[in-house]
């Protein structure tokens, strides 16, 4: 699309064939609504900024859509900051008229200098009536680049107006200047002195606010410094309780350990001697056939040989005697393992009577600590109000 502008020639630019123009919401965008007003207004030129000749080809587009011969456009350079970068906005210092009003600027001397920016007469005339100005303005003359606001010219050239005042207009635009700067310091004056009147009454509140706080703060000192006392005061018993289940248990501990020391050491030796016991039974088991086989076999030759009765009778007394003390071993032995089996059970009784003992010990010991611990940290969070409240 080519845009014919005033100032910028011929500007070709690239538009959607489809833009928005309409929200979801039924709302019309700005594009739009500029368009139908302008159309509304029956506007023949449209001078602004260049950041809007983005938007003006959406706009030519639309003029076109309505049927409409569009206006003229030119899109002037734009007013730089005085400092740092970016065009000037009604935030910035020096962008509102009623401020060079209050700061004694004549109008015919802004006007000058603002038809400056940008623009000249094609000479180095600086300071030109209004009347010049308006015969020799035209747009084709104004210049692409954009031009920075620069508050020392506008005072040089309200100084070459003021100087040509007359004498009379002068002294009155003075008077009427010092009488807005005498207004303002007054108006001034008078806010300053409400405002200290508004900080004595904002100490009076804040001192008399502080006093309260203190007073708070001291209650809080003694209510916590009787707190500590009285958890200080049942820390000492619960502390000395706990002491004394200690010692209790420990010397419970020690008899269970006295107490099963007979059965550790009676199961030590049992274990020690079970071996040998069982060595010597398992060898009169196993002797015992023998023995009793070979006297069968002596009797049986002594009855079918023949043999002389004493000879009988002697190696028979020693078949018996043998086979005798087989046995007094056997008995011997099965006596110490039963013995010492019978010893387990007197052992497991000690052990079930100290588990029994420290089973009921044991549950007075947890609520004691629960105790303990209550108190402790009772004692722990009112330390720091304490020393909060001693700090205020």
């Amino acid at each position: 699309m080519v845009i014919a502008d005033q100032i910028r020639g011929r500007v070709e630019r690239v538009e959607d064939e489809d833009f928005v123009i309409v929200r979801s919401d039924g709302n019309p965008v700005f594009h739009l609504v500029n368009v139908v007003d302008d159309i509304a207004m029956n506007v023949t030129h449209i001078i602004r900024g260049e950041d809007h000749l983005s938007n003006t080809s959406k706009h030519v587009a639309l003029y076109d859509g309505f049927g409409v011969k569009p206006p003229a456009f030119a899109h002037i350079p734009l007013i730089l900051k005085q400092n740092g970068p970016g065009k000037m906005s009604k935030r910035d210092q020096g962008a509102l008229i009623a401020e060079y009003q209050n700061r004694g600027y004549l109008p015919e001397a802004l006007v000058n200098f603002l038809c400056l920016l940008g623009w000249n007469p094609g000479d180095d005339r600086e300071k030109m009536l209004i009347a010049d100005i308006i015969k020799l303005y035209d747009l084709p003359g104004i210049n692409q680049s954009n031009a920075r606001f620069d508050d020392k010219k506008l005072a040089h050239m309200n100084m070459l107006y003021l100087l040509e005042q007359p004498a009379e207009k002068f002294v009155a635009l003075a008077r009427e200047y010092l009488g807005k700067q005498t207004e303002q310091a007054v108006g001034e004056a008078r806010a300053a002195l409400a405002m200290v009147r508004k900080t004595e009454a904002t100490k009076v509140a804040a001192t008399a606010h502080a006093e309260a706080n203190v007073a708070a703060a001291n209650q809080v000192v003694e209510k916590s410094a009787v707190g500590v006392a009285a958890a200080e005061k049942a820390v000492v018993p619960a502390q000395a309780e706990v002491v004394a289940i200690t010692k209790e248990r420990s010397k419970h501990l020690a008899e269970r350990e006295k107490l099963a020391a007979p059965g550790v050491a009676a199961e030590k030796d049992y274990a020690a001697k079970l071996p040998a016991l069982q060595a010597s039974l398992q060898k009169a088991k196993d002797g015992l056939p023998v023995l009793e086989k070979a006297l069968v076999a002596v009797r049986a030759q002594l009855t079918e040989a023949g043999k002389p009765v004493e000879a009988k009778r002697l190696l028979v007394e020693a078949a018996a005697k043998t086979l005798e003390l087989t046995k007094s071993e056997k008995a011997n032995a099965e006596k110490a393992l039963a013995a010492a089996q019978k010893d387990i059970p007197q052992r497991d009784k000690n052990l079930e009577e100290i588990a029994k003992s420290y089973a009921e010990l044991t549950p007075q010991v947890e609520p004691l600590k629960a105790k303990v611990k209550a108190v402790q940290e009772q004692y722990f969070a009112m330390l720091p109000k304490r020393e909060v409240a001693k700090k205020n």
